[in-house]
């Protein structure tokens, strides 16, 4: 049971409420809106088009930790990219095996377009809930 989830399109398990701020703002600005829309990331966009994304371990890390102003900082300067995507009918097993070729914990899910976020969490919650459903 818990196998054939690895079969299934990540589409099926994609979130797609996605939240976009201008690569240009500040971290403080970021930290806002992801406050805001409650998600632990966001998409960072220029000229009309998603350039990256940035996370809240991002933050701590390339701004907290190295003790820079968040009112200063750009977000576009610590914004991952290229942006790494897979296409929503390809497998949970495919988007494992990208996140660990590239070591990290989210997707962006594309349709022609970024159409929402497949996360290592959403993953592994769902084969949980798969495991345990099938021991009832």
């Amino acid at each position: 049971m818990t196998l054939n989830l690895l079969n299934e399109p990540v589409i099926k398990f994609t979130n797609t409420k996605m939240t976009a701020i201008a690569g240009n703002l500040t971290i403080h600005d970021a930290v806002k809106a992801m406050t805001d829309s409650k998600v632990d990331s966001i998409f960072v966009f220029e000229h009309n088009k998603i350039i990256g994304i940035m996370t809240e371990k991002d933050i701590l890390h390339y701004v907290i930790a190295k003790g820079l102003d968040p009112k200063k900082i750009t977000i576009k300067k610590i914004t991952k990219s290229p942006l790494i995507t897979i296409q929503k009918d390809a497998t949970i097993k495919k988007a494992l095996q990208i996140m660990k070729k590239h070591d990290i914990h989210r997707l962006v899910v594309m349709d022609k377009r970024p159409v929402g976020l497949i996360t290592q969490k959403m993953i592994y919650g769902n084969v949980e809930d798969a495991i345990l459903h099938y021991q009832n």
